[in-house]
């Protein structure tokens, strides 16, 4: 995976981002498709690194992203104008807890959902 990042295009975003995903054991690199985890972690980087001002309490960062077009909000909790790690929020598979980021994401040129359900059932899982 290779995020990368840089301040925003248009008046409406803070930031653009581009993902792209490296393949393993093959040479590929796609700009396909997005990542909503390493998408989380531009928020805060965003306003460490002073690309948007923080704010006391919550701190909103729009997010252009590059591979669909699509827009998103990360809303970074900033303590004293500083982003906090700190909380009980939990990954599966991820060591640790730290503070939850909320994404609000908004409706572009293609769809929200892969595969245009809310819910679907894969290998007797249901996913989403």
């Amino acid at each position: 995976m290779c995020p990368w990042w840089w301040a925003g295009s248009a008046p409406e975003t803070d930031v653009d981002y581009l993902f792209l995903q490296i393949g393993v054991g093959r040479a590929e690199v796609s700009d396909r498709q997005n990542c909503g985890n390493l998408l989380a972690g531009v928020g805060p980087f965003a306003v460490e690194r002073g690309l948007v001002a923080a704010r006391d309490g919550r701190t909103p960062v729009r997010i252009k992203m590059v591979n669909s077009g699509d827009h998103a909000t990360v809303t970074v909790p900033t303590l004293d104008r500083r982003v906090d790690y700190t909380g009980s929020a939990e990954i599966s598979g991820v060591p640790g807890s730290a503070a939850p980021l909320v994404i609000g994401f908004q409706q572009g040129s293609g769809p929200l959902l892969p595969t245009g359900r809310a819910r679907d059932v894969i290998d007797g899982t249901p996913v989403t």
